[in-house]
């Protein structure tokens, strides 16, 4: 299935947070594990909120 490439789905976010947990095994330093962990918190954020407005009407189809 092609996706818009305007939008963001949640099937994309999910995907990203996946390809952050493989570069944090293979980060070599304290610094890089920190800063992948923060993005794949907030990735994981996003795709709860998306869920929720999808969930509510919110997100477009």
């Amino acid at each position: 299935a092609l996706e818009d490439r305007a939008s963001l789905s949640i099937g994309q976010v999910l995907r990203f947070v996946d390809s952050v947990r493989v570069r944090m095994a293979l980060a070599c330093t304290d610094d890089e594990v920190l800063q992948l962990a923060y993005l794949r918190r907030n990735a994981e954020e996003l795709a709860e909120r998306m869920i929720d407005w999808a969930n509510t009407g919110r997100l477009p189809a």
